[in-house]
């Protein structure tokens, strides 16, 4: 898909999407992006992918059975999404070595150079068609928006291609089926 058209031809498809949402879903992604920290000093993502990832222990049960919450609803409304075309997304990645394993947590990545936080992209990652996920703009936290996100569902790995002048070339392999 040529580069300046990824964010109009994403954001049509994602309109046919998020018609299938329920609410809930819907509110669960929209909170997901928001970056708002709470009195612990973590964002709900980081709480999230956290939990997901068991680095993160909720702090009562009330937090654990919201987390559980969250998690069901966005990774439904995910699985919901049917990828119609092979992209590409990229991210700035602090922890590379991390995607060198299963990626058992929801990856945020942005489906332009321009849109990944921390500057320039350090991983583009080629998303084959059918891959659980979906382009969250539209749904995204009006803060984040022009972070043009793709949000891949969990459950899948990714296969080093290359390393492309320190740009870090991977591929998804496996689908995310915790849920399906």
């Amino acid at each position: 898909m040529p580069p300046n058209k990824v964010v109009q031809i994403l954001r049509e498809e994602s309109r046919k999407w998020i018609r299938k949402l329920t609410t809930e879903e819907k509110r669960a992604i929209t909170k997901y992006t928001y970056n708002g920290k709470d009195k612990d000093g973590l964002r709900l993502f980081e709480k999230i992918n956290g939990y997901l990832g068991g680095y993160y222990q909720p702090i009562s049960q009330s937090e654990g059975e919201m987390l559980d919450y969250m998690v069901s609803n966005i990774q439904n409304g995910l699985f919901k999404n049917n990828l119609q075309r092979d992209i590409i997304v990229y991210r700035k990645d602090y922890h590379v070595k991390d995607l060198n394993k299963p990626i058992d947590k929801l990856l945020s990545t942005s489906v332009t150079t321009k849109g990944v936080i921390g500057g320039v992209p350090n991983v583009a990652i080629i998303i084959p068609k059918g891959t659980s996920g979906a382009y969250i703009e539209l749904l995204s936290h009006i803060d984040y928006k022009k972070q043009r996100e793709f949000l891949i569902n969990s459950g899948f790995n990714l296969d080093k291609i290359s390393d492309d002048r320190g740009l870090l070339i991977y591929k998804v392999r496996g689908e995310s089926n915790e849920t399906k």
